[in-house]
């Protein structure tokens, strides 16, 4: 009888844990419910705030593409470059399979979309505003690809326009790689070459320049202004081409005075190009004082100032007792009427190499203003040059 009492008090002890198991268990999941009903809540409190963000940011977007039209479909432009990029980088394909190219292509061709490179009548040429990031994101897939402008399946009025937008962005070595494609695709069309000629005449090239000014007048022989900056490029140098231009614009009724040769600037090419004939007469970039002030001469001519004065810098670095460099840097300094003191210490060194600098000086001090000052330093000189007939005057 005891062991069966036991043995029915054990069981029921057995029981009465397992329900205390249960019933814990019971209130754990409650628990675990209830916060999970608090996480949820929170989240989707979190989801219904960024909801609303996503829509403020969404109108706010629309207002500002409403306002630029031409971005709302740069859209597809970042998303072709995307695709680009993944397809060309994210797998093995050689860069000369025509899948490769086939993907650089449509990239540069969903650019193309949204320049077509018309110009108003000012002869400015618009470009949509976001466009030109998605042009240096196409520069960096052609570098990271190892393409160049003939690798892409594009007309030369596409090559051209693509050369247009690399312009933009100052990337001029591309530039001037899609104006060359351009021109030999579409050799009719001037605007590449106009275009390759302003990135030599931005650079200094003159020998380049000249090329790309030949080329411009085998496509427009009676482009006045073409004849006119080949002339002055060329005077003193090559007076065959010089003249062909001087009758073609005469032959069109344009007066151009183009006795360049007595000019001083033209003395200061001829003297250069003789003494660079005698150093090296194959030589591109210069390597002497008297060359880079040649390049400095020759650029002022064509009213290109600022890469002159970089020119007659490099000339004046090269030799700085070179007297007709420092006139010369002093003339490009008097344009700029907060360098008016540079102009003036360059004027007295020049002077003091034996160069003729009171007429000069006397007008930069004319020109800033300072009469008293222009005509203290005529009087001065002809206290101690009474002949001098250029002071006197």
């Amino acid at each position: 009888m005891e062991d069966s009492t036991l043995g029915v008090m054990a069981l029921y002890a057995l029981l009465g844990l397992a329900l205390l198991t249960l019933w814990l268990r019971h209130q754990a999941v409650l628990r675990q419910r209830e916060r999970m009903r608090e996480k949820m809540g929170a989240l989707q409190g979190d989801l219904s705030d960024t909801s609303q963000r996503l829509d403020l940011l969404s109108r706010g977007v629309d207002t500002v593409l409403s306002e630029t039209p031409g971005m709302q479909g740069l859209l597809d432009a970042h998303k072709s470059l995307e695709s680009a990029e993944t397809l060309l980088f994210e797998q093995d394909v050689n860069v000369s399979s025509s899948e490769s190219v086939a993907i650089a292509s449509h990239a540069a061709k969903t650019i193309l979309v949204h320049y077509p490179g018309l110009a108003d009548e000012d002869g400015h040429k618009d470009v949509v505003p976001g466009l030109l990031p998605l042009v240096e994101r196409l520069d960096a897939i052609l570098n990271e690809a190892e393409m160049q402008s003939e690798d892409l399946e594009l007309t030369g009025n596409q090559h051209r326009r693509l050369g247009e937008l690399f312009h933009g962005i100052d990337r001029t070595i591309r530039a001037s790689d899609f104006y060359r494609r351009a021109h030999s695709l579409s050799a009719e069309d001037a605007d590449a070459l106009r275009s390759l000629a302003s990135i030599h005449r931005e650079e200094g090239d003159m020998e380049a320049l000249d090329r790309s000014l030949e080329r411009l007048l085998a496509v427009d022989p009676d482009d006045i202004a073409v004849l006119k900056e080949q002339a002055l490029l060329l005077s003193g140098a090559d007076e065959e081409r010089v003249t062909r231009n001087y009758r073609r614009l005469e032959g069109l009724g344009v007066e151009f005075d183009i006795s360049l040769a007595t000019t001083e600037l033209s003395d200061i090419v001829e003297r250069a190009r003789e003494v660079n004939r005698e150093v090296d007469p194959r030589t591109i970039e210069p390597e002497t004082s008297t060359g880079w002030l040649e390049r400095a001469a020759r650029l002022l001519m064509i009213g290109e100032i600022t890469v002159a004065l970089e020119s007659v810098e490099n000339a004046i670095e090269t030799n700085p007792d070179n007297g007709e460099a420092w006139m010369l840097h002093a003339k490009l300094l008097s344009v700029d009427e907060e360098r008016t003191k540079e102009s003036l210490q360059s004027i007295r060194r020049a002077t003091a190499l034996g160069q003729y600098g009171v007429i000069l000086e006397s007008e930069i001090f004319e020109n800033d203003g300072r009469l008293d000052a222009a005509r203290a330093v005529l009087e001065e000189r002809l206290e101690t040059n009474p002949e001098d007939a250029e002071a006197r005057a």
